[in-house]
């Protein structure tokens, strides 16, 4: 089977070039639970206030940097159909479109919404969220990410512009 890793790499997406610098950092050892977070203590004395930069990182008072703040979707029903054949040690090959092999294909995942563990995980990142100063939040349009953006980052609906844009849609699955 093919990755998406190798699939970027043979259309030229790999290590190429840019002039743009990007730093990215964990923190935080449950990433997988949706606690990946950027360090906001870059001034050092423990207490967590700062300007948001990440570790390392340029800083934000540079009139050409800008800082993107990533974050995964909360647990979609596709993602627990995956689990729940992991449990059942049932292999998913995410490159085929059978859906005896690849669960996510059939069409009652082609949007799914979060689960209520997934509201759960968006919903104890809003505190974080409201901390941030985004001057935009450009977010997928599938159903998930809609939802995960709308409950964490709930206190700036009103205060910069959204935009659902294409670009952001995953492919795998589809």
């Amino acid at each position: 089977t093919v990755t998406q890793r190798a699939k970027l790499r043979d259309l030229g997406a790999l290590d190429v070039d840019r002039p743009v610098r990007i730093v990215g950092t964990v923190v935080g050892e449950n990433c997988g639970l949706g606690d990946c977070v950027i360090d906001y203590d870059d001034d050092g004395d423990g207490d967590g206030a700062g300007t948001a930069k990440a570790k390392n990182g340029p800083s934000p008072s540079s009139s050409d940097t800008k800082i993107i703040h990533f974050q995964r979707h909360g647990q979609g029903y596709h993602n627990l159909i995956c689990d729940m054949w992991r449990e059942l040690d049932r292999p998913i090959d995410f490159d085929s479109s059978d859906p005896n092999l690849n669960p996510v294909v059939r069409p009652e995942f082609l949007d799914p919404p979060l689960t209520a563990l997934g509201m759960q995980q968006c919903g104890s990142q809003r505190e974080l969220c409201s901390a941030l100063s985004p001057e935009l939040v450009v977010v997928s349009p599938m159903l998930r990410c809609l939802q995960t953006a709308k409950l964490s980052f709930r206190d700036h609906v009103d205060k910069v512009p959204w935009v659902s844009h294409e670009g952001c849609r995953e492919e795998l699955g589809l």
